[in-house]
């Protein structure tokens, strides 16, 4: 007969952790719906700190988020129904050449400088100085921006490298590229007169490219509300007024068609970013 007691059998062990454990479930608080793990709010910061260097167009700060190993993806979406996406990945250790004055994903944390309507929503520095640096969280890892009634949507995806979260994708919209202008050029004639709306205009309604003084221009994004005060004509294509910013010189960045009361169409220069064309030597110290 065993003369082991009774209260170290393995059965009598195991009887009494269950309880236990039970206890230790009950006890653990519970998570509220909608309530992210814990450590989230870290990469939400780090997000947040990524945009604020995109507002500096700081490109040498940014390029401290993004990963030391493996590779990361540009995803540019076309604003058009059924346009192609364009998907480019780079090393990690191409990301300070890459994303600097003159590298191929330079626009990312540069782009037209100007303060009337959006720009350009290739640029990371446009949208964190139009919209903030506290973007919606969508899923898991990835902010999109706080624009509305925008598609695609402009966006950072995150990963963990280790203990360090890390930029795995940024999205954005690419570039309009206005067609071949055909044998009728659509000339903008400089400080010419017009009060006629565009909007009865084949060239509009085609959305054709736009000349003003040997640059071409394509319609990009919504018509928008624009104070009088905020632009001022330029010129004027088949009796359509033209406007740019105020106080703008020389050739500017974006033109204004009026298509109604103080509702105007953005045409962009049908160009590359200005960082394209420079070299980190070029940069401000």
């Amino acid at each position: 007969m065993s003369t082991t007691p009774l209260w170290t059998s393995s059965w009598t062990i195991r009887f009494l952790l269950v309880p236990a454990a039970i206890l230790a479930t009950a006890a653990a608080p519970a998570r509220a719906p909608g309530q992210r793990p814990a450590g989230d709010s870290a990469l939400a910061a780090r997000n947040e700190a990524l945009l604020q260097a995109a507002a500096r167009r700081d490109a040498r700060g940014a390029a401290r988020f993004f990963p030391r190993r493996g590779t990361w993806d540009w995803v540019r979406a076309s604003p058009k129904r059924g346009g192609e996406t364009l998907i480019r990945r780079f090393a990690a250790a191409e990301t300070a050449r890459v994303i600097g004055l003159g590298g191929p994903a330079c626009e990312l944390f540069d782009g037209p400088r100007g303060s009337v309507g959006p720009l350009s929503d290739a640029s990371l520095a446009i949208q964190a100085n139009m919209y903030g640096a506290r973007w919606r969280r969508v899923g898991a890892t990835r902010f999109v921006s706080p624009e509305t009634d925008e598609t695609p949507p402009v966006f950072v995806e995150w990963r963990r490298e280790g203990q360090t979260w890390v930029v795995s994708r940024i999205g954005v919209r690419r570039h309009y590229t206005p067609p071949s202008p055909g044998p009728e050029r659509n000339l903008v004639t400089p400080n010419g007169s017009g009060g006629e709306f565009a909007t009865a205009q084949r060239w509009f309604t085609r959305q054709e490219a736009i000349e003003f003084r040997s640059a071409r221009y394509g319609p990009y994004g919504l018509a928008r509300p624009l104070a009088a005060a905020e632009v001022t004509r330029v010129g004027a294509l088949d009796g359509v007024g033209v406007y740019a910013e105020a106080g703008a010189r020389g050739v500017p960045d974006v033109l204004y068609v009026m298509v109604g009361p103080d509702r105007y169409q953005p045409y962009t220069m049908f160009a590359p970013p200005t960082c394209h064309h420079l070299t980190p030597a070029d940069a401000t110290p």
